[in-house]
């Protein structure tokens, strides 16, 4: 038996199907003509493009927008200005397009490995990915094809990449088995949204699983069992029955309360990393979101997000409780919002984290503005809108003289009206 990362939840049992990688070595040498190496490094990008373009066509009608648009950080590294500087400098000072594509896409990929941050190390393999599709078409390979495996396929390989994921028939794949990633990895994304149970960070998989050997992944807890004894199978059997019994039991709390067995309520969140993750959770019977992982609008764009592009993230989830009641205390969907509850709410979850605050708290971290130096995504405050001291009421500035604000219901308002324009504090 060998250990690795549960990656991918589930039991699979079939077939292994040893994935051979293709020789991407090359002699590095002076070519004759720089234009024409150019346009082979240019012709090479446009068929990745496409060849990637048609992956997220395929992925969406399989696992969805949301997994097929991970792919869509391959397109990014491939048309990358920076990148491509780089590239055809290198080709111009005398290099072939192979060994330039290979050393800009290298101090990439060291540059990903060595961030602290789990989540952009894992981009180093998306940069890889990339470059192996360019090198593969510059020296007329063929990579990896997993989309016409036979049925009760066990995929073993050293480097599931997300262009071979995306590429799998989900009907024929019971299992993956690779010898690196881990559970924040494009592919392990991707092998969840495919349903597929996978191992990943398995040493030495390739080279101790034969091709044709029947294997068990236990995607659960991370282990896979090669040449199984009969006793194995019948047990590995009996957990995958139980598994999706297990699985088809849960739909029948769709649509219900999240309650304790001794009758305590709880609020049910989902980590995201975009704006849109979170009609996924909302899908899912989701209550909230627990973490906002703001760092993706910055890796998922070409350039940094301005200022109007972090407030577009902020209005979008603003805008999900229109129309919602304005309850006393009221601090999340489940129980819905007073208007600090609200501004609290949209702010922690488009991220930032301010905990729960009052009005006056709220107003207390905020760095005043005059009116005419407001920006959309600024808080606004009120006085005496009901008989409390300080700010009594707050919403979010959204521009052209509108806020959005918990309200009875929640609602824009015109801040220009006599009402609002007594009550600025």
């Amino acid at each position: 038996m060998y250990e690795g990362v549960n990656a991918s939840d589930g039991i699979g049992i079939g077939v292994a199907r040893v994935a051979v990688e293709p020789d991407l070595s090359f002699t590095p040498h002076a070519p004759e003509d720089a234009k024409a190496e150019e346009e082979r490094y240019q012709a090479a990008v446009a068929k990745f493009i496409e060849q990637t373009n048609a992956q997220i066509e395929r992925m969406t009608k399989t696992v969805g927008e949301e997994a097929a648009a991970i792919m869509g950080a391959h397109i990014e590294f491939a048309e990358d200005e920076g990148i491509r500087d780089m590239v055809n400098g290198s080709i111009e000072s005398g290099m072939c397009a192979e060994q330039a594509v290979s050393e800009a896409y290298d101090m990439y990929y060291n540059m990903f490995s060595n961030m602290e941050d789990e989540l952009f190390r894992e981009r180093a393999a998306d940069v890889a990915d990339v470059k192996t599709g360019l090198l593969a078409d510059l020296l007329g390979q063929e990579l990896v094809d997993l989309s016409t495996l036979p049925e009760n396929s066990i995929v073993v390989v050293r480097e599931l990449t997300p262009s071979m994921t995306a590429d799998i028939d989900k009907d024929n794949v019971a299992g993956i088995v690779t010898e690196t990633g881990g559970r924040t990895s494009h592919s392990a994304i991707i092998a969840r949204a495919l349903e597929i149970p996978a191992v990943l960070s398995v040493a030495d998989a390739t080279s101790n699983i034969k091709n044709g050997d029947m294997v068990v992944v236990d995607g659960t807890n991370g282990k896979v069992i090669p040449t199984p004894s009969d006793h194995d199978l019948e047990h590995y059997r009996a957990k995958a029955k139980q598994y999706a019994e297990e699985k088809l039991a849960l739909e029948a709390y769709r649509g219900k309360e999240t309650v304790t067995a001794d009758g305590e309520k709880k609020l049910l969140v989902a980590n995201i990393g975009n704006p849109d993750d979170a009609n996924v959770a909302s899908e899912h019977d989701c209550e909230g979101v627990g973490l906002f992982r703001s760092e993706f609008l910055f890796m998922d764009a070409k350039e940094l997000p301005s200022e109007d592009e972090q407030f577009a993230a902020m209005l979008e989830e603003a805008e999900k409780y229109l129309g919602y009641p304005y309850v006393w205390g009221g601090s999340s969907p489940s129980t819905s919002f007073d208007c600090s509850g609200f501004v609290s709410w949209v702010i922690n979850h488009s991220g930032w984290d301010v905990g729960r605050l009052g009005a006056q708290g709220l107003c207390n971290i905020c760095t005043p503005v005059t009116a005419a130096n407001a920006k959309p995504g600024d808080l606004v405050f009120f006085k005496g809108t009901y008989d409390t001291p300080g700010v009594s009421h707050c919403g979010i500035y959204v521009g052209n003289g509108m806020m959005i604000h918990a309200g009875s219901p929640i609602s824009y308002a015109n801040l220009n009206t006599s009402y609002w324009q007594e009550h600025l504090y």
